[in-house]
């Protein structure tokens, strides 16, 4: 019996051993002996964000007059609220904040309606608040939180390691947690909420409108995806990873403007595909044929088919195409002649359009990068195709 106990408590204690040596390891490696209680939320922040350096651009409020065209033409209540709208953009100013931020809340929170709601702000409490009104409640409060958000400070400190645009969204909204954590702690501006809203969506469509250079789309999936106009990922098709890639009898770099335009605003609309998947796509159902090129009207139709996305052929409407741009929509193009097209045709994205200078910017698969006058735009582009949401 004296063996057989001696055996047993050996054996215990060789168990014992490896068990706090793995623990001693896996602490050392991952930080932690157990994981259960380790917070959610992480992530990187991937997906469609205003990066960290604008946050304190406060150049928008240096045109209140433009700003209130702008988004009178796209939200009726921007004109009957314009002195709130003022104030938000002086307010700015004061506090070394983009005003672009509160307004793009204000429009997801609430239209630019509602200003004693504008900006969600403890709404309860917002109109209780001794010696102040209920709108200038709402101003203190969203200024406040995004200045908390900037210096990442509690509670706008986590998740850890992400950027001011998450660490304000994650906890200021709860609707945009929801759809932060839904798309795999990543802003895919697709991602709906239980309501039926987009919630990332809407808000980034203000600044889309406004100050459409300052949001970058970073692919959550998709390495090697560079950053293009007004948030549209841009792919060219000389790129050593796509240019040699067959297609279909011919190259992507020789043949595949169009595919490559396609490419990219799928990718705009969060949908993980390349240049090469869509060139094999288009090959594998008929829409290139060697010496004539593809088949842009076919295939666009198709994807909107398999991906369940809206599209429309709009001929050469621009009043049309310019309607959907200012509301932050990407449109597809084809034309001949000079840049951004060629003597043979050439298809490209057009991604914005500044009614101040007449100027429109595109992504360009090939040379040209713009942006070109309207009128330019109008002589040379043969036809235009809406393919999103």
């Amino acid at each position: 019996m004296r063996r057989g106990n001696a055996i047993i408590a050996i054996v215990i204690a060789v168990l014992a051993l490896i068990f706090f040596t793995f623990a001693i390891v896996y602490y050392a490696v991952f930080g932690q002996l157990f994981n259960m209680d380790k917070p959610t939320g992480g992530g990187t922040g991937l997906g469609c964000i205003v990066p960290d350096q604008y946050f304190t651009d406060t150049s928008l409020a240096n045109n209140p007059d433009g700003v209130i065209a702008r988004l009178g033409g796209r939200y009726p209540a921007a004109k009957t609220n314009e002195t709130y709208i003022r104030e938000v953009l002086s307010r700015g100013q004061q506090e070394g904040i983009n005003p672009v931020i509160p307004l793009a809340i204000w429009a997801g929170e609430q239209g630019f309606a509602n200003p004693e709601k504008a900006f969600g702000y403890g709404y309860r409490d917002s109109g209780t608040i001794s010696g102040v009104t209920a709108w200038s409640a709402q101003l203190d409060g969203v200024y406040r939180s995004i200045k908390l958000a900037v210096s990442s400070k509690t509670p706008y400190d986590s998740p850890e390691g992400t950027n001011n645009f998450t660490r304000l969204f994650y906890h200021y909204t709860t609707a945009m947690r929801n759809v932060y954590q839904k798309a795999g702690n990543s802003w895919n501006e697709n991602t709906q909420y239980s309501d039926g809203s987009y919630p990332v969506k809407n808000r980034l469509a203000v600044i889309r409108l406004l100050l459409p250079q300052q949001i970058e789309c970073a692919s959550t999936t998709l390495a090697g995806t560079n950053n293009g106009n007004d948030g549209v990922p841009l792919f060219k098709q000389g790129d050593s990873k796509y240019a040699g890639q067959p297609y279909d009898g011919s190259t992507i770099s020789r043949s595949g403007c169009c595919t490559v335009s396609a490419a990219m605003v799928l990718r705009f609309h969060q949908i993980d595909v390349d240049p090469i998947s869509i060139s094999a796509y288009s090959a594998s159902h008929g829409y290139y044929t060697l010496g004539q090129g593809t088949d842009h009207a076919g295939l666009y139709k198709k994807l909107a088919g398999q991906y369940n996305l809206e599209f429309e052929n709009l001929g050469t409407n621009w009043d049309k195409t310019i309607s959907y741009l200012k509301q932050g929509k990407p449109i597809l193009a084809r034309g001949e002649g000079a840049e951004p097209y060629t003597s043979g045709g050439h298809c490209i994205v057009i991604t914005g359009y500044d009614e101040r200078t007449g100027m429109v910017r595109i992504n360009n698969p090939a040379r040209g990068d713009g942006p070109y006058p309207l009128s330019t735009m109008k002589a040379l582009t043969t036809v235009m195709y809406f393919l999103g949401r």
